[in-house]
């Protein structure tokens, strides 16, 4: 049986259309993030034989169907899945290797202007752009927790070191990612 806090933290990730952050769980159970951890933990374990599970990053929790399962269901009932284009997919892992980074960064290691691509992954919530404090400063760009999410990862550093791992690895070298 599951505990109170259990419970809530279920309830919120399965109402919540994107992920929840530690910081929002421990306010409304008024415990700290360690036991926001232990909780998502127990709750990890229930789910474990079920068609749901956790996915929990270093920052933030949600809650999703097992790839299994999304696989038996028919399309009618699967929210339309987000593809991404060879370009989103190259400006995402420059950004995971280099961020927080300008876009001029972006664009000098793509050797193209990629101020749409940026714009739709803003648009889809992958990336995030920083607003630095002082005047006449670009803007940064970053991952966001639901692009960690996003691509099954627990935290940057883990996405960092898969994309090192597997830099090259594509039909068309890609030799730029081996840059740290």
């Amino acid at each position: 049986m599951l505990s109170v806090s259990s419970n809530l933290i279920l309830a919120i990730l399965a109402l919540a259309d994107r992920e929840i952050y530690f910081e929002e769980l421990a306010e409304v159970l008024g415990c700290s993030r360690e036991e926001v951890r232990l909780t998502l933990h127990e709750l990890k374990q229930y789910l474990a034989p079920s068609s749901l599970e956790v996915s929990v990053t270093e920052k933030s929790a949600t809650l999703t169907v097992k790839p299994e399962y999304l696989k038996r269901l028919p399309e009618r009932f699967l929210a339309r899945k987000l593809e991404l284009s060879g370009s989103a997919v190259e400006t995402l892992a420059v950004i995971a290797l280099k961020q927080p980074c300008t876009k001029q960064e972006i664009d000098s290691v793509r050797g193209v202007d990629s101020e749409k691509t940026l714009e739709t992954l803003e648009k889809h919530g992958l990336v995030s752009r920083v607003i630095l404090p002082s005047q006449g400063r670009p803007a940064l760009y970053v991952l966001t927790e639901r692009c960690i999410h996003a691509f099954g990862f627990k935290s940057y550093e883990e996405m960092h070191r898969f994309l090192i791992a597997h830099a090259g690895n594509s039909a068309t070298d890609r030799t730029w990612l081996q840059q740290p």
